[in-house]
């Protein structure tokens, strides 16, 4: 095994081995939120979509289980706003957070 497939199962095990430490790390680097605030977030949305209300429904292949709620953030500021399931979460990325296509499409469906 080369050294670079070595890493990669290490890594491997070290994510199935600590999820916790993992999933904080990386809500970290990439939100700027730690595992506390991200649950205390979920908490507060009673762990339900911030928009539909609704549990996450999507799958995730690896454990079985439902994933996570999507952590939404401007992309602009990068401020967190809320916790999102997966539909929602793409259905706002579909728009490109844009309130003016939003509208438009709240109009289209209202005619």
């Amino acid at each position: 095994m080369d050294k670079k497939a070595k890493a990669a199962a290490y890594q491997k095990q070290y994510r199935l081995k600590y999820p916790n430490r993992v999933r904080s790390t990386d809500l970290k680097k990439s939100f700027g939120i730690t595992l506390e605030q991200y649950n205390e977030m979920l908490e507060k949305q009673n762990g339900v979509c911030m928009i539909c209300k609704s549990p996450e429904t999507v799958i995730d292949n690896r454990t079985k289980q439902p994933r996570n709620l999507a952590v939404d953030h401007c992309h602009t500021t990068k401020k967190v706003r809320g916790l999102l399931c997966m539909s929602c979460n793409q259905g706002l990325g579909n728009f490109r957070d844009n309130p003016k296509f939003l509208a438009e499409a709240i109009n289209y469906l209202l005619d």
